[in-house]
């Protein structure tokens, strides 16, 4: 046991006598967390619209008045709600024009603007209108939603960042790693090390030991940054952290064990980061998700990670969860183990 200790503080100082590795390292740790400080802290629901109407303003601004989420700025000139939509002072831009013989709705809306912004300035522009005019819709309408209401608690963006930045700093571990594996094994100090009492066995356990210790360091480090630790979350967040280390770990010894040269081990370093990376997108970027995002692993660490952390989900609901990657992560580091072992036999 001494010299798998031995082994792991030879790793940790040659890790960071490369200042490339030493720096993306530190830097990982103080980057991120300034980068999330930086975002918003707040969703903002309101929808801003500009109006213009030739007649009945005062009936609209009545009835708006009982409208929540809504913020009216009003035009004197359709010329204005034109500016006003220009500029981006507005989200959409509604004009309607009455008179004896014709009455002229128009939606104003840039041509960056989003599909769902212009679909809601057209309800909303709809409905003013039928107020106006004295038009009744058909049926009643009524909203039934589906799941938990959201409306007044959207997770701000840098929240749902967390579990990426969490995963972003992961990465650096794999290609640290990876590349200390395939420059031992370049420069054959692996073989000179098995000279001596080292067994392989004791010289895989040490990497293995060195890689976790790594990244579950710099994970907690960041977490702690970020602000994700409560009496409730600790626990549970460090569980999680430590099971992801493991498989960065194993990722590691794959790339590692398979790398020629510095170049392949970007190379093959990079493949495993977008196994990390992808799903870490669906917690971020929930729109953009797809039922296979779930095929990847890591799916099942950043989904309990993004529940706990941003909806306040219990820890027990994703047991399964964390069986399913300690069974994962198991499997993956004993094949890490049996490549890399025959990488260094051969």
């Amino acid at each position: 046991m001494s010299r798998v200790f031995t082994i792991v503080g030879k790793d940790m100082r040659q890790m960071l006598s490369n200042r490339f590795i030493a720096v993306i390292m530190v830097l990982g740790i103080i980057f991120y967390p300034v980068i999330y400080y930086l975002m918003p802290a707040k969703v903002d629901e309101t929808f801003k619209l500009g109006m213009y109407v030739t007649q009945g303003r005062k009936q609209i601004e009545k009835q708006l008045a009982q409208e929540e989420g809504l913020q009216v700025t009003w035009a004197d000139t359709e010329r204005q709600l034109e500016k006003l939509v220009r500029d981006k002072d507005v989200q959409a831009g509604f004009s309607l024009s009455t008179g004896p013989s014709e009455q002229k709705a128009t939606l104003l809306v840039s041509s960056d603007t989003p599909k769902e912004v212009r679909d809601a300035g057209r309800t909303i522009g709809r409905e003013i209108a039928y107020a106006l005019l004295g038009y009744e819709l058909p049926v009643e309408m009524k909203t039934r939603i589906i799941g938990k209401d959201m409306m007044g608690a959207q997770i701000p963006l840098r929240d749902r960042m967390k579990v990426l930045i969490l995963i972003f700093v992961l990465v650096t571990e794999v290609f640290a790693l990876a590349n200390l594996l395939s420059d031992e094994i370049r420069r054959h100090t692996v073989e000179a090390l098995l000279v001596t009492p080292v067994t392989i066995g004791e010289f895989l356990s040490a990497k293995a030991v060195t890689g976790v210790t790594i990244a579950f360091a710099e994970g907690m480090a960041v977490a702690g940054l970020l602000g994700v630790f409560t009496l409730r979350t600790f626990i549970p967040v460090m569980i999680f952290m430590l099971l992801a280390s493991v498989f960065v770990t194993a990722l590691a010894f794959l790339a590692g064990a398979v790398s020629r040269d510095f170049v392949t081990s970007i190379m093959w370093s990079m493949l495993a980061i977008i196994v990390l990376i992808v799903p870490g997108m669906s917690a971020a970027f929930p729109a953009g998700s797809y039922p296979l995002i779930q095929l990847f692993p890591v799916y099942h660490l950043v989904e309990p990670l993004n529940g706990m952390l941003n909806y306040d989900i219990a820890f027990s609901q994703y047991l399964p969860q964390a069986a399913y990657l300690i069974v994962f992560d198991t499997a993956i580091l004993l094949a890490g183990f049996g490549v890399l072992r025959r990488r260094l036999l051969t």
